[in-house]
């Protein structure tokens, strides 16, 4: 059970966390999956690549927010490098590619994405990344999905979590729904709009991952649910991803 955790908003100009069932497009999951978050604070506190699946693999974080503006792009991509000049060239040679042309791949991107993520890591990270993230003095340069989409994180708070009882939660986060029976009358009556999504859980060091399904309130709006694992963070009720 964690005992502490350090909470901080993660925002950012784009935002593609690639779908793993996404074929010949690219579409976008709506928010970080649990995968992209170990790898967000292994960066923060320098960890080596696939480093953070084993070493954090106790870490728990929850996320909340809205759901952002999407823009399809279509871009060029090169499968193969261009074949080597020869040794003996003329004015106009250019190098040529004889395997593959170029595949035009369409891209979803999250546009000026936003999101409140709780993280719960066992020691001696917890410490590190709580200090890291309030001096902004991260490892490496943190990014949403994909190195060239760049993220900021600005820290909102850090405390001690409190395991809630069995019972009945406004929960303020995207939450399993294997781990909570939402209360639908109460949805209809609030207006809520939520998103079902089946994105990766966990992942090994050689790229095997387990998916799990959750729900996901478009407007970032508290869910009435009936669940025995909600905790309590800053006054906020939350379920871990």
């Amino acid at each position: 059970m964690p005992e502490r955790a350090v909470q901080f908003q993660l925002t950012g100009r784009y935002a593609h966390f690639l779908v793993a069932e996404g074929g010949a497009s690219a579409p976008s999951y709506p928010f970080p999956p649990r995968t992209a978050l170990l790898g967000l604070v292994g960066a923060v506190l320098g960890m080596g690549k696939d480093t953070p699946q084993t070493e954090l693999e106790a870490a728990e974080f929850a996320v909340s927010g809205t759901f952002a503006d999407r823009h399809w792009h279509m871009a060029n991509l090169r499968k193969y490098p261009p074949a080597a000049l020869p040794w003996t060239v003329k004015k106009a040679s250019k190098g040529s590619d004889s395997k593959s042309k170029n595949t035009r791949l369409s891209q979803e991107y999250l546009i000026n994405p936003s999101y409140t993520v709780t993280a719960s890591l066992p020691e001696p990270w917890h410490a590190d990344l709580n200090q890291r993230i309030d001096e902004r003095a991260w490892h490496f340069t943190p990014c949403l999905g994909q190195s060239e989409l760049l993220a900021d994180l600005k820290w909102l708070a850090e405390g001690p979590i409190k395991q809630l009882p069995s019972g009945s939660y406004e929960v303020a986060s995207a939450f399993p729904r294997d781990h909570a029976t939402v209360d639908l009358s109460k949805a209809y009556d609030a207006g809520h709009n939520l998103l079902a999504v089946y994105m990766p859980h966990l992942v090994t060091p050689d790229r095997s991952f387990t998916l799990r399904s959750y729900f996901f309130e478009r407007g970032n709006k508290p869910v009435s649910v009936q669940t025995d694992k909600a905790v309590n963070f800053e006054g906020s009720t939350l379920v871990w991803l």
